[in-house]
């Protein structure tokens, strides 16, 4: 199945997940960006971002990429993992949208800057 596919398999439930998941992400602190051609979100802590004026945090961000789509037969959340081999992107399933709120905190976990890290930057 292709991105653009995947995009339409699913329709206005998933538009309507894709959205509540980047509105749900916003509200804990990240910055996002939605791809509704892919039904994709990519999720940045922007503390992390260059200009971020702070010196402790690294100079590459912190994001993640997910993309929403069907799963044997439900809408799913997958998270997209680089595979340098290829120049594209892996997937593997992270949780049925009927769980957004527990996506996005595991996404935001994914993003956060440790007290350890931090530290270790200090």
């Amino acid at each position: 199945m292709t991105t653009s596919d995947n995009a339409n398999a699913c329709g206005a439930p998933l538009t309507a997940a894709l959205l509540r998941l980047a509105e749900l992400l916003r509200a804990r602190g990240l910055r996002v960006g939605v791809a509704h051609s892919t039904a994709t979100i990519e999720a940045t802590n922007p503390a992390t971002e260059s200009g971020s004026g702070d010196p402790r945090y690294p100079p590459q961000q912190l994001r993640q990429l997910v993309q929403l789509g069907p799963r044997e037969g439900d809408l799913w959340v997958w998270w997209l993992w680089p595979d340098p081999s290829t120049g594209s992107h892996e997937r593997e399933p992270l949780l049925p949208v009927n769980d957004l709120d527990q996506v996005a905190d595991k996404i935001a976990h994914v993003v956060a800057l440790t007290a350890t890290d931090v530290g270790a930057r200090s």
